[in-house]
């Protein structure tokens, strides 16, 4: 295990520190969070226009942060809705995208190239999106159906709660579902307010403890399954969260997909690392033909050398199940940071990145 600041100068051991303290407060603030974004749609009346009742499919274009609020709301919303719901992480606009369509744009700073490019190309079809956005170009796109104002200042990982309530209500009126799911979000948010501070005072469901997970992950690479397809989107925000927070490589699948073809490969990871499963439950609800599976996949895993970590989820219903480990992923994920001597809230790798596509956008404009 290595030390907060072990190894570093007073400079950089008071920039880790204050790094982790703003993460942990924004992680811890996610119920504050789902309050804040449901009040702020009652003050403006949201969703509005934005909501669609005869819509004949829901599409929510976005990336990152503002793609995975959108992959929950689809995942939570999933019993209720007789339409299909699409979420896409890509600049293209499909095709069959029109204006019988609800059509919404997510971007927390309101300036991803992507983001601004599916609202050019909804503009293109004579579409009005409703938008998404803490500020920037995309918030103040002049031919929005309708906007939601996040709040600013976070990280865009960090303010899932502001991203996922609009989207959240605007898809839940379409089911005639709005009321219901304030209520649900309330309570939820009460849900993980309490176990919140089960964890700042040292304590914790069994299972459940970030840092005795952190500790069971420490100097191995962590393999994040979901117990259905439907469920993955939980192990892709525990994927992305251990990268940009802890800068730590994580993999993930779901079942059953992954028995039909990536069990295949479980001994040659034995071979070249450490590697921990981590299952993690989601709503409770498990095909009934998937037990003997999950069964017999964790006699293969520990037969090949992994060790199994089962996370189960908190709270009765699904809402207050999936929001469950969205929480806990993510405070797994500081305390892997804290770890690691990480500070959590720089994502370098990323804005280097940006820096050379900006870059190479601007020779490209000099060119012609």
């Amino acid at each position: 295990m290595v030390e907060s600041g072990a190894g570093k100068g007073r400079g950089e051991a008071a920039d880790l520190r204050d790094g982790l303290a703003r993460m942990e407060s924004w992680i811890d603030g996610f119920p504050d969070q789902l309050r804040g974004a449901i009040a702020r749609g009652r003050e403006i009346g949201w969703p509005g226009a934005a909501a669609a009742p005869a819509a004949r499919g829901l599409f929510l274009g976005g990336m990152g942060g503002s793609a995975m609020a959108g992959r929950l709301a689809a995942l939570i919303l999933q019993p209720d809705l007789r339409i299909p719901i699409v979420v896409q992480a890509d600049p293209e606009l499909p095709g069959w995208v029109d204006g019988s369509v609800s059509l919404g744009i997510a971007s927390y700073s309101g300036e991803t190239w992507e983001a601004l490019a599916l609202a050019d190309a909804a503009a293109a079809r004579g579409i009005s999106p409703w938008i998404v956005a803490s500020g920037g170009r995309l918030e103040a796109y002049p031919a929005a159906a309708a906007r939601f104002h996040a709040e600013p200042g976070m990280q865009p990982r960090a303010a899932l709660g502001w991203m996922l309530v609009p989207i959240l209500l605007c898809w839940a009126a379409s089911a005639g579902r709005a009321v219901a799911m304030e209520q649900e979000l309330r309570a939820a948010a009460d849900l993980l307010a309490g176990e919140a501070d089960l964890w700042r005072a040292g304590r914790a469901l069994p299972g459940r403890n970030p840092r005795e997970l952190a500790d069971r992950l420490a100097g191995q690479v962590p393999v994040l399954y979901a117990e259905s397809e439907a469920e993955r989107v939980l192990a892709i925000r525990w994927r992305c969260q251990f990268s940009e927070n802890a800068k730590r490589f994580a993999l993930e699948n779901a079942f059953p997909e992954l028995v039909h073809n990536e069990i295949e490969g479980w001994a040659d990871l034995g071979r070249v690392c450490r590697a921990a499963v981590v299952r993690l439950e989601g709503t409770g609800i498990l095909e009934p033909r998937l037990a003997p599976v999950l069964s017999a996949a964790e006699s293969e895993w520990r037969r090949v050398g992994f060790e199994v970590v089962f996370v189960p989820s908190h709270g009765e219903g699904r809402m207050a199940r999936i929001l469950s480990q969205v929480l806990l992923g993510d405070r797994v994920s500081l305390e892997l940071a804290r770890r690691g001597g990480v500070d959590p809230v720089p994502v370098e790798a990323i804005q280097r990145l940006r820096r050379a596509v900006a870059g190479a956008g601007m020779r490209k404009q000099e060119e012609r």
